[in-house]
């Protein structure tokens, strides 16, 4: 058996028992009503934006270092 199929069953053998999938619709009616949710969501968004970002600056940077390494070889090449 291949290394990578032996991962997936280790996986999903501790994979907890259970139904999680389906919620009532009068707990969802519940979890909609009850005020400590959205904010527990709206904190979890501004958490999201937040590193989103952070990401969006390491994208930049990851950019810049690569033209950096990789413009001295363009130069080079386009002069001869």
């Amino acid at each position: 058996m291949c290394v990578c199929f032996e991962a997936f069953d280790t996986w999903k053998q501790r994979e907890p028992k259970g139904n999680f999938t389906a919620v009532s619709p009068s707990r969802l009616k519940e979890m909609i009503q009850e005020e400590s949710s959205w904010q527990i969501i709206h904190e979890k968004i501004s958490e999201d934006r937040a590193s989103a970002k952070q990401l969006e600056k390491l994208a930049d940077l990851e950019k810049l270092l690569l033209f950096q390494i990789n413009f001295r070889a363009f130069v080079n090449s386009y002069v001869n």
